[in-house]
């Protein structure tokens, strides 16, 4: 008898054994930053790591942070350690190595800091700066009315912890969040300013909580869809040099009616040029399924939608309104931009629309120079 009631109390000792070890690791216990292979993403590399500076992908688990290193982009910091928003990418810097400052805007929408190495000249360090608030205070002005609740947000210049940033390969670009952008490119790379400005315009229409209502409202887009097509169109209207906006709409029409065309060949955009990505396109259209070939999702967003929204500039080429002008009534009122859109142009141009946006018609030439017209302005 007393040998089972003590393998009985064995087993009840092991189970409350068991859920205190459950509850230590619910609320206290965390992760160690790992340590991957270095991992390629869009712009650069995601994961990556020196001596300074870590990226991985965290998932949902916990990670530790060391005493003498901080966290960016994290979404909770709690005993035991710090998570990571769904998606995107963990972040863990040498304190001692980086300098945080914050930085003003025009509006409160969000309480913006910057990251950047503090081996950085302060010169050098003040052009990206610059870069990033014209950035944030242009698509601004797209939202009218300020937000309630500033959302935290820090912009991670990571120039110079692979190298120049010139390439892919000098280049580190964990993905951004709510809580995070980066700057990822060398500032005289000729797509820094722009893809920037795209990264920023995602920080409002698909991660600032209060400015995500309308995206749902936009078909025959969908909510990523319309992202998309927003964050490349303010690459174009937002760019500092006017000069240099001519070659880009070059690159991005020669680039497109190449595909339109099913012809390939090296002066066409990256990566585009490369045979095999350009072999799977077969969808031509600005609506990207989940089962879209790489190259289907760079034709649709980054190729085509933003000249289809040139065209529609370029169909209220003898009107005061502007795309720029229907976008902040979009923001305003939730409305569908489209349905805005139709207002100010004839039932054939608004027809003519969503056959550029479908594939099934080609956008003419003279109608992406004459919204080009309008944005050099």
């Amino acid at each position: 008898m007393k040998r089972e009631q003590k393998k009985a109390r064995n087993i009840v000792l092991m189970i409350l054994f068991t859920v205190l070890i459950g509850l230590f690791y619910q609320n206290y216990a965390c992760l160690p930053i790992p340590r991957k292979t270095p991992e390629m993403s869009t712009h650069g590399y995601e994961v990556w790591a020196n001596s300074s500076y870590r990226s991985f992908v965290p998932g949902s688990e916990r990670f530790c942070v060391a005493k003498d290193w901080q966290s960016l982009g994290e979404s909770s910091i709690e005993r035991g350690g710090v998570r990571f928003p769904e998606g995107s990418t963990g972040i863990v810097i040498k304190s001692e190595d980086f300098i945080t400052m914050p930085v003003s805007l025009e509006k409160s929408d969000f309480d913006l800091s910057v990251t950047y190495l503090k081996a950085m000249p302060e010169a050098e360090r003040n052009a990206y700066v610059e870069i990033i608030k014209k950035a944030f205070n242009d698509v601004g002005s797209l939202y009218p009315g300020s937000t309630h609740l500033p959302q935290k947000h820090t912009v991670l210049i990571s120039v110079g912890l692979a190298g120049d940033g010139n390439q892919f390969e000098t280049s580190v670009y964990p993905n951004p969040s709510q809580y995070v952008s980066v700057f990822a490119k060398n500032r005289n790379h000729p797509r820094a300013e722009e893809l920037f400005i795209h990264g920023a315009t995602h920080a409002y229409n698909r991660f600032h909580p209060e400015f995500k209502t309308y995206q749902d409202n936009q078909s025959p887009l969908p909510a990523g869809d319309f992202e998309e097509m927003e964050a490349t169109w303010t690459e174009l209207t937002f760019r500092s040099s006017k000069d240099a906006l001519g070659t880009r709409i070059d690159d991005l029409y020669r680039t497109y009616t190449a595909v339109m065309d099913n012809r390939t060949d090296e002066t066409i955009l990256y990566p585009l040029s490369d045979k095999e990505i350009f072999e799977g396109i077969k969808n031509k259209s600005v609506i990207v399924s989940a089962q879209a070939t790489e190259g289907e999702a760079e034709f649709g967003h980054y190729i085509l939608a933003p000249l289809v929204m040139l065209a529609a500039e370029g169909m209220l080429d003898e009107s005061d309104v502007t795309i720029d002008s229907i976008l902040m009534e979009v923001h305003r009122t939730n409305e569908n931009f489209f349905s805005v859109l139709s207002r100010h142009v004839d039932q054939r141009e608004m027809s003519l629309i969503l056959e550029f946006i479908e594939g099934r018609a080609v956008i003419p030439e003279d109608l992406v120079r004459k919204g080009e017209a309008r944005l050099a302005i």
